[in-house]
C-alpha cells in the first residue's frame, strides 16, 4: 500500500514538472510574458476556429536599446524590459494580449467584440497611443533610464494568413523609426477609415 502511495505521488510530480515545462516553452525567460511560440499558437488556434471578425496588432520595440545595453548593461536592460511588460500589461484591455517575441520586440494582438471596423480601430489606435506615451514618459528601473517606442499598427482578417498582418505591422514600426521614432504608424487602412469618419463627421 505504501509502495502504492510512493508510485502516485512520484506520478504526480513528474506530472506536474511536464507541465512546468511546457509553460516555459511559450513564455519568455526575462520577461515570463508569453513568447514568439505562444503568439504562433494562439494564431493557428485563430485561423482554425474563428469564422468572423477582426483582428489588430501593435508591433513594438524601444529606440536606440543597443544603446541602452552599452551605457547601463544587459542587467539593466533585462530589468527595463520586465519593467515595461509589466506596465503595458497593465494597461490593456482584457481583449487585448501582449507577446514578448524577441529581445526587445513586443507584440499585442487585439480582437474586440465591436461590430463596427472603425470602432475596432478607434480602440486599437487608443491602445497604441496609450502603450507609447506610457514607455515615453516613465523612467525606468532604478536607473531612472528614459525610454521610448516606435509602433506599427495594422488589422487583419480570420480568413488570411495572420503572419502577414504581422509582417504589415513590423513594416509600420520600421517606418515610425524612419520618420523620427517615439510614434504609432498606422497601415493604410487606418488612415482611409479615420479620413471616412471625419468626412461623415463634418458632412
Amino acid at each position: 500500500m505504501n509502495n502504492e502511495i510512493v508510485l502516485t505521488k512520484k506520478l504526480a510530480d513528474a506530472y506536474a514538472q511536464i507541465e512546468e515545462l511546457k509553460k516555459l516553452v511559450f513564455v519568455n525567460t526575462v520577461t515570463h510574458m508569453p513568447n514568439r511560440r505562444a503568439l504562433d499558437a494562439r494564431l493557428e488556434t485563430i485561423s482554425k476556429y474563428e469564422r468572423h471578425g477582426t483582428f489588430q496588432a501593435l508591433y513594438f520595440d524601444f529606440d536606440n536599446f543597443r544603446h541602452i545595453n552599452k551605457t547601463y548593461g544587459h542587467s539593466a536592460a533585462d530589468d527595463c524590459l520586465r519593467e515595461v511588460s509589466e506596465a503595458v500589461q497593465g494597461l490593456l484591455r482584457h481583449d487585448a494580449e501582449l507577446y514578448h517575441t524577441n529581445g526587445d520586440e513586443f507584440i499585442v494582438i487585439i480582437q474586440t467584440r465591436l461590430e463596427d471596423l472603425v470602432d475596432q480601430l478607434t480602440v486599437a489606435r487608443t491602445i497604441a497611443e496609450r502603450v507609447r506615451s506610457k514607455i515615453a514618459s516613465g523612467t525606468w528601473t532604478e536607473r531612472k533610464i528614459k525610454l521610448s517606442s516606435s509602433i506599427g499598427l495594422t488589422t487583419g482578417t480570420f480568413n488570411e494568413d495572420l503572419h502577414n498582418m504581422l509582417d504589415r505591422a513590423e513594416e509600420m514600426m520600421r517606418e515610425s523609426k524612419q520618420n523620427g521614432r517615439n510614434q504609432v504608424t498606422p497601415c493604410n487602412l487606418f488612415e482611409q477609415l479615420s479620413a471616412l469618419q471625419v468626412r461623415d463627421a463634418i458632412g
